[in-house]
């Protein structure tokens, strides 16, 4: 603001208005100082007086007092390194808290708690893999366990002729019994044993106890049981084949073929 009735004022607000001086310089007594962001500020100043210049950043355009006396670089540099210092130990303070340290720790003290934590933190995380893996290691067992149990389960029903013997045949049951044993063990338990082939013999053709065939030759098979020879010939081929294949060879050594 000019005073436009004083011829003075009014030339230098045609200076300002020409652009010919373009800033003021200022001084503020301090009142009151604060920390923000490690930079200080005046939070509380008394405007004493203001100059227009034409130096915006001259440094000189800034004059500071306290309590009316003037305020030197040097005493601006002092509190701003004594306010750094204080932001510090504030920031000190306060990690100590965090720590559960007292208030009056030293930065030593709180870098060997900080170092402590650190191991401590350490030790929690390789328990906590070893305890990963033990329990890796018994999930994995199980499964073997159980894997195992279901193969014999469907080996048990192969051995007993409830099912084929076959790869094929076996490993579709044992996929069964993966999905749900309980209901496959049902359902293979409800299927009839095969009765081994001499005991059918026995009890289609009435013998009140079953004869051990076990070292009958083809011969012996024709001769005795011919009706079971057939049976095995239809329901096992591979003993029929043996039998026979057997015959063939004392007949040749024989002469006879």
């Amino acid at each position: 603001m000019f005073d436009d009735d004083d011829a003075e004022a009014t030339k230098w607000a045609g200076k300002w208005e020409r652009g010919f001086l373009k800033a003021a310089s200022v001084h503020l007594d301090v009142n009151e100082t604060q920390l923000i962001n490690d930079m200080v500020h005046i939070t509380k100043s008394t405007l004493c007086e203001v100059s227009l210049t034409p130096i915006p950043g001259n440094k000189n355009a800034l004059r500071l007092t306290r309590e009316g006396k003037e305020i030197s670089q040097d005493e601006i540099k002092l509190i701003l390194n004594r306010n750094s210092k204080q932001t510090i130990m504030n920031k000190l303070q306060l990690m100590a808290k965090s720590l559960g340290l007292a208030l009056t720790a030293t930065e030593d003290d709180v870098l060997s708690k900080i170092e402590a934590l650190m191991e401590s933190e350490k030790a929690k995380a390789d328990e906590i893999s070893k305890l990963k893996l033990s329990i890796k290691e018994k999930e994995d067992a199980e499964v073997a366990a159980f894997d195992k149990k279901c193969i014999q389960l469907v080996d048990d029903a192969a051995a007993a002729g409830k099912i084929g013997k076959d790869k094929d045949t076996k490993d579709t049951y044992v996929r069964f019994a993966k999905v749900d044993f309980d209901g496959t063990k049902k359902m293979l338990d409800s299927i009839a044993e095969r009765m081994p082939l001499s005991n059918r013999v026995n009890n289609e053709i009435g013998n009140a106890a079953p004869v051990d065939r076990a070292g009958w030759s083809f011969r012996d098979w024709e001769k005795k049981d011919s009706r079971g020879l057939r049976l095995m010939k239809k329901e096992n081929p591979e003993q029929y084949k043996a039998l026979l294949d057997s015959l063939n060879a004392e007949l040749k050594s024989k002469g006879a073929i």
